[in-house]
């Protein structure tokens, strides 16, 4: 899906503000592969990431076959100088060959995977980059370089996968039809499913050949099932698939009849229920998305009906419905309930008890829960430990707690992730006119993530284009919505309700009303409460009353017949219907 394209706006001229960042100027210039993000200072300069990325961790990074991850250590590491010399001249750590020879294996491999068009030409400059930096380093012509390179096997899977993505329903059905049983195993049932509505449609081979292909592949994917039990009745592993996709095909209600049905028949041929328990599961995960708590605990107390003691990932299930909600009582009931069952407690159910105590204000509880993890346990708290940990200092825009258990994640060898820093930035944003310069800081932050291989997604790209409105005013904030798109980052329907928020503040209401009406239009960026909320305010604000009284009406209007949740009556759009109507 083509993400929504945005006006363009001269950028504004930066601001000079440099409190928080030392701005070393003196240093020699040196070549960059990219330009690498200046240091922070004080208690900020733990943030300075990239400092750490070594050839460990590019090694790492190619071997997990983490494209990006690896083009963005690469690039820090040619571009850090590593020693003065006599003359006072910087000089760059330059990357061993066979590194060099490993990455280009892999970008050639995720630029095969890619489609046309810009995921292409996107890996294709980066192979670019990488072949002129080795002609310039090593000497070497880039065709000795490249035919030494080995070439990464690519699944049979990987390149059906790629065919259904363009829809070529001829080249899927032969790479299908060419495979051997054992590839054909290893398909996914995902890419299955797609195999399949893409053979149903293909309407340039009569109906009798579609209906021979189709029966193929749904026999083929049904020889996977080796146990005779389970021939006879659908396996529990692709009855939670089916639950799982119905879900997210927003058909809910099918998949819980689908799934009672096939429990009662289960119970009258003695089987227990905790058979079923992983779909039992997926289906309290689909209600609890759907905000509908009440049906999701039904679904679990459906589950102790059995008798057996679920599993930790049901009792985690609930959790999270109470978790969600802010219900710390219920939460705690739960998990000494598990205790007192036998059951062990993992790092996911210790997180949801860490997320509702924080939720409620209660840190020194959810504090006490963190340290028990690990000390008790003998858990060890991962990055989404401490970034629930963070987010909650950051809400009390603590600003020293924030910093200190950052460092304390570093300290013990857990690097952060995009959730860790995006957290970590709410904290600073919120200081923003205390410091005038942290909108630089936390922009420097955000490229020591780039260069450490931290992925970079549409939350922290969203962040950072508030940040740019706050430094360069709305055309930063286009210029950083344009960088997201070329860095091949998808957006979502938050990035879109800010960027309708800051048109408004930065009194642009008709490039504003543009982007709600292409997202209106779209199928994957279909507005939500918030999205409306934020219309109504750009509208309010720029005196446009009769458009804005319409607006209302059409929301009321859609939230009736919307039932996935997307459209709420909040208090908000209350207080707008309560004015204009």
């Amino acid at each position: 899906m083509t993400a929504l394209s945005t006006p363009e706006l001269p950028p504004q001229p930066q601001l000079p503000q440099q409190r928080v960042c030392s701005t070393n100027s003196n240093k020699k210039t040196r070549r960059e592969l990219i330009p690498q993000p200046g240091d922070l200072r004080g208690p900020f300069s733990v943030f300075n990431i990239s400092h750490q990325m070594d050839f460990v961790n590019l090694e790492r990074a190619i071997r997990q076959r983490q494209a990006e991850n690896a083009w963005s250590i690469f690039t820090t590491l040619a571009s850090r100088p590593v020693q003065q010399q006599e003359e006072n001249e910087e000089t760059l750590r330059y990357i061993p060959l066979p590194l060099c020879s490993e990455l280009y294996s892999l970008l050639t491999f995720a630029k095969t995977l890619a489609n046309h068009g810009k995921p292409s030409d996107y890996r294709q400059k980066q192979i670019d980059t990488l072949l002129h930096y080795v002609e310039e380093e090593f000497e070497m012509p880039r065709s000795q370089f490249m035919a030494t390179a080995q070439v990464i096997p690519i699944p049979t899977y990987k390149l059906l996968l790629r065919a259904i993505k363009r829809r070529n329903k001829s080249t899927s059905w032969d790479i299908f039809y060419d495979m051997s049983p054992v590839e054909r195993t290893e398909i996914p049932r995902t890419t299955i499913f797609k195999l399949m509505t893409l053979v149903k449609n293909d309407f340039k081979v009569d109906k009798k050949e579609r209906q021979w292909r189709w029966t193929m592949i749904a026999e083929a994917h049904e020889e996977e099932e080796s146990d005779e039990k389970i021939q006879q009745n659908m396996s529990p592993a692709l009855l939670a698939e089916l639950v799982w996709r119905a879900s997210e095909f927003n058909a809910v209600k099918p998949a819980r009849e689908l799934l009672m049905s096939i429990s009662e028949r289960r119970k009258e041929q003695g089987e227990p229920l905790i058979l079923d328990e992983p779909a039992y599961v997926n289906l309290i995960h689909a209600h609890r998305d759907r905000k509908q708590y009440i049906k999701a605990l039904e679904v679990f107390e459906r589950v102790l009906q059995d008798g057996t003691p679920p599993s930790i990932r049901a009792f985690n299930a609930a959790l999270q419905v109470f978790s969600e909600q802010g219900q710390v009582d219920k939460s705690v009931y739960m998990f000494n309930s598990l205790i007192q069952l036998g059951i062990i407690p993992d790092i996911a159910t210790y997180s949801e008890m860490i997320k509702v105590h924080t939720k409620s204000g209660d840190l020194r509880t959810a504090v006490d829960y963190f340290y028990a993890m690990r000390e008790k346990h003998f858990i060890q708290p991962n990055a989404y430990s401490y970034s629930l940990i963070i987010e909650a200092f950051s809400r009390r825009n603590d600003v020293k707690s924030v910093i200190r258990w950052f460092q304390s994640m570093l300290q013990h060898d857990i690097f952060p992730n995009h959730i860790t820093v995006t957290n970590a930035l709410k904290a600073f944003q919120r200081q923003s006119r205390q410091y005038p310069n942290m909108g630089e800081a936390m922009t420097r932050i955000v490229g020591h993530a780039k260069a450490s291989g931290i992925k970079v997604d549409a939350h922290l790209y969203t962040l950072l284009l508030q940040v740019q409105a706050q430094l360069n005013g709305l055309g930063g904030a286009l210029a950083t919505h344009r960088e997201m798109l070329d860095r091949l980052i998808e957006p979502n329907v938050y990035t879109y309700t800010v960027l309708i928020d800051i048109c408004g503040r930065y009194d642009a209401p008709d490039a504003a009303q543009r982007i709600f009406e292409l997202m209106k239009q779209s199928r994957v960026y279909l507005p939500n409460t918030h999205t409306y909320c934020a219309m109504m305010d750009v509208l309010s604000r720029a005196r446009r009353h009769d458009v804005l009284k319409d607006l209302i009406q059409e929301f009321i209007v859609e939230s009736q017949a919307n039932d996935d949740g997307r459209l709420q009556i909040d208090p908000k759009v209350r207080g707008y219907i309560q004015l204009y109507n």
